[in-house]
């Protein structure tokens, strides 16, 4: 009885430390088979080209967002003549489907993004953006699920490892919260 009271006492604490979303991560790694067939159809159709060196995971900051107003928004407000900054959208509910995932034009046609505030960063780096404002909550679980598969997909065509795989804030050389304080990036991938 002691034994099962100490482990009642201890695993709060020791689960404490770990990644906000970890404890509504599934158990099981995912695979790019975990893609939906015709997302990963039409990935595995695109010819990877160019030096990708990282795989940089952004949110939007809003609740809800679709791959066209974020195209329009960067068109017309970031003046950006390749439109959406990012290669993938993935959905949370509201707009798109949660963990519906948005093969941007970027991706499709192999050229940089424009989500870092840095043209050497951006001509290496694989822009990721999930929909949601995580300084409130934490990705759906769809949305983590979606994230986990494509990065591993993303992965086994590029080459890179985990070690590539980081966020807007950790890579970016000004300061910023994206993708927010209730994300973790996923450990599988």
């Amino acid at each position: 009885m002691k034994a099962l009271l100490l482990i009642a006492i201890v695993a709060p604490a020791i689960a404490a430390p770990s990644a906000i979303h970890a404890a509504a991560k599934p158990s099981k790694a995912y695979a790019a088979s975990d893609l939906p067939p015709k997302t990963e159809k039409t990935l595995t159709a695109i010819p990877v080209r160019g030096s990708w060196k990282h795989i940089v995971i952004h949110h939007t900051a809003t609740p809800s967002a679709t791959p066209r107003g974020i195209d329009r928004f960067h068109r017309e407000q970031r003046h950006m003549e390749n439109g959406m900054a990012y290669h993938f959208l993935i959905g949370n509910g509201h707009g798109m489907g949660d963990g519906e995932i948005y093969i941007g034009e970027r991706w499709k046609r192999q050229i940089q993004g424009g989500h870092l505030a840095s043209e050497q960063l951006n001509m290496s780096s694989i822009g990721i953006c999930l929909v949601g404002n995580f300084e409130s909550k934490p990705p759906t679980d769809r949305q983590m699920k979606s994230l986990e598969a494509l990065i591993h997909k993303l992965r086994q065509q590029t080459g890179l490892t985990m070690a590539a795989v980081t966020t807007h804030r950790s890579i970016h050389p000004r300061h910023t919260s994206c993708p927010g304080k209730h994300f973790s990036l996923p450990t599988n991938g």
